[in-house]
Formats: structure tokens, C-alpha cells, sequence
């Protein structure tokens, strides 16, 4: 992967464009679906270029599934159709996640294209990258456009997309806390700004 933290997609490597090219749209195994379970289950989607990363063993400690286990129809995918498909990076992208009685879930990508089979996960497979908040009085003037989130991009909960900058009513704004984010990728530190105390985005937006 590249050295690129902020909120657009990030790049892949030579390697990991061809582990992609492994994603094949034809299943290799038979699936009978499983019978409905659960009790409860609860949904919430996010900006679809949002990443993780795998914990080490994911593959031998956690299974793929079509859904979260427990719904109607739910099933494991063997090796070929799931955990072949992973890039030697460990990154994932993630665009929702779930909370079922049998669990908390993460609906994943092992490619960055919106159009990659998806898989269901177990929470515990994934690393997000480490976000801590502060207070920050300021007010200031947007100067460059940039996407504008519910949520700092990369948060476990999934940030939704807002638009741009660009939309805010007013180009000048009130920040009220201000977030870094360590990615989990690099290590490297992103600063966000709340914006009018509903949106977060790069602080990079202001200077």
C-alpha cells in the first residue's frame, strides 16, 4: 500500500493488484444456507473507501461468511472463495457493519473496487486505526475542499460521507474538538476538525 492516510482511497501495489485479480466473480464450493437465528440484528453503512487491517491469524482464528451468522441464508466460504483472496498487506475495506445476536460484524472488501465480492467478519478480525479527541476552540476559514464525514474517517463506527467543504453553508466555521488519527497502515498522524459541532474533516482543509 502507499504512504496515502488521508480520506481518499488508498493505493495498491504491484502485489496487491495482483491478489486481486484473483477475486473471481464464480464461486468454487457449493453453499446451502443457514436458518435464521437471530433475534435482533442492526445495520449501519459508511463511506465505502474506509480500510482496516487484518489481526495477525485472522484467517485461522475467524471464518468469511455471506452474512452475519444467523440470518437467512448465512454461510462460511471455504479457503478458495475467501481467505485466498486476501492481499499479503492484511488491508480490507469496510462500508458497514452490523450487530446481530450472534455477534458484532464487519462487512469487508479484500479489493478497493465498490464491485469486489464481499464478506461478513467477526469484529475481532480487525484493527482500525487509533483516533483521540480533544477540545479545540477556533474559528477559521475554509481554504482548500475536502470530503466532510459524521464521523472522523476510519472510525469503528463508520464514518458517512457528507460531500465537500464546498457545501458548508459558510466558509467560515467553528471547530469545537480536534481528532488525530494514527493509521494502521503507517503509523503516520492525520488531524480532523469538528466543523460547526456536526461534521469532521481534514484540518488540512484550513491551511
Amino acid at each position: 500500500m502507499s504512504n496515502n492516510t488521508n480520506n481518499t482511497s488508498t493505493k495498491v501495489s504491484t502485489t496487491d493488484v495482483k491478489n486481486t485479480s484473483k477475486l473471481k466473480t464464480k464461486l468454487t464450493g457449493k453453499y446451502k444456507g443457514g436458518t435464521a437465528t437471530n433475534k435482533t440484528e442492526t445495520y449501519a453503512a459508511g463511506a465505502s473507501n474506509q480500510y482496516a487491517k487484518l489481526v495477525t491469524s485472522a484467517a485461522k482464528k475467524y471464518g468469511l461468511y455471506n452474512h452475519v451468522k444467523g440470518h437467512k441464508g448465512w454461510y462460511l466460504y471455504n479457503k478458495k472463495d475467501g481467505w485466498a483472496n486476501a492481499k499479503k498487506s492484511g488491508i480490507v475495506y469496510v462500508d458497514e457493519r452490523a450487530t446481530a445476536t450472534s455477534g458484532k460484524w464487519y462487512r469487508i472488501r479484500f479489493s478497493s473496487s465498490t464491485s469486489a465480492r464481499k464478506y461478513w467478519v467477526r469484529a475481532g478480525a480487525l484493527k482500525f486505526d487509533k483516533i483521540t479527541y480533544e477540545t479545540y476552540d477556533k474559528t477559521l476559514t475554509t481554504l482548500k475542499k475536502y470530503p466532510i464525514y459524521t464521523l472522523v474517517f476510519n472510525d469503528p463506527k463508520l464514518a458517512k460521507n457528507k460531500g465537500t467543504t464546498a457545501d458548508l453553508s459558510s466558509r467560515t466555521v467553528t471547530i469545537t474538538k480536534r481528532a488525530r488519527r494514527v493509521s494502521v497502515i503507517n503509523g503516520k498522524t492525520s488531524t480532523y476538525y469538528l466543523v460547526n459541532g456536526k461534521y469532521w474533516t481534514r484540518a488540512l482543509a484550513f491551511y
